[in-house]
């Protein structure tokens, strides 16, 4: 506000400041802004901290802040979707399994489900990143009657992943396959029913 009131009622005056002073000041405040330890953590940390910093701060001195700040945040972003996609599963899993409950496999009543039975698992983030690779996987898989999809361990869900959970319920009714997806939590449940809403066409 102060600087606001400056601008507007002291203006001429302000005008007849040399620019050299006013980048002296500029870089006092800039120097007073530089923090040591903060320099030192960031270097410390991840390698995506620290390439964001340094294409932030390259930006800063040859390009100018505005540009600095637009390449730092989406060089953020990127590192973030990237560390988001490397730790995303996306699978078929093949009993028996090793679990903390301990190994899961069918009884030997039930051996013969085992070639008919098709178990699939998303952890992590099911996002655009995975969307297509998801239906890809589960719709390609054609010698099962049975389509489980487990969600036990998954934590994200966006629209372009709700999309395509509800693209391949889909596809799995048109090939008149029984399909359950199962150990959603509650949040992710809540997420997938918006979008399920948002994706039906509206009725008279």
């Amino acid at each position: 506000m102060l600087l606001l009131v400056i601008m507007l009622a002291l203006g001429p005056i302000v005008a007849r400041i040399p620019l050299a002073a006013l980048g002296g000041v500029l870089v006092v405040v800039a120097l007073r802004m530089v923090n040591p330890a903060v320099f030192r953590t960031i270097f410390r940390t991840t390698r995506a901290d620290r390439n964001t910093f340094v294409l932030t701060l390259l930006a800063t001195i040859f390009l100018d802040l505005v540009m600095a700040v637009l390449l730092g945040a989406a060089m953020a972003a990127v590192m973030s979707l990237r560390h988001m996609a490397k730790y995303s599963i996306v699978r078929r899993q093949y009993l028996p399994a090793d679990t903390r409950e301990g190994v899961i496999d069918y009884p030997p009543a039930q051996e013969r489900l085992r070639d008919r039975i098709g178990i699939f698992r998303v952890d992590g983030a099911l996002f655009y990143g995975d969307a297509n690779r998801f239906t890809d996987l589960v719709t390609g898989v054609t010698d099962v009657a049975v389509v489980i999809i487990r969600f036990h361990r998954m934590h994200i869900l966006d629209a372009s992943g709700g999309e395509a959970q509800l693209r391949t319920v889909t596809a799995m009714g048109a090939l008149d396959r029984e399909q359950h997806v199962v150990e959603l939590s509650e949040a992710i449940a809540r997420a997938a029913a918006l979008i399920d809403d948002a994706e039906r066409p509206p009725t008279d």
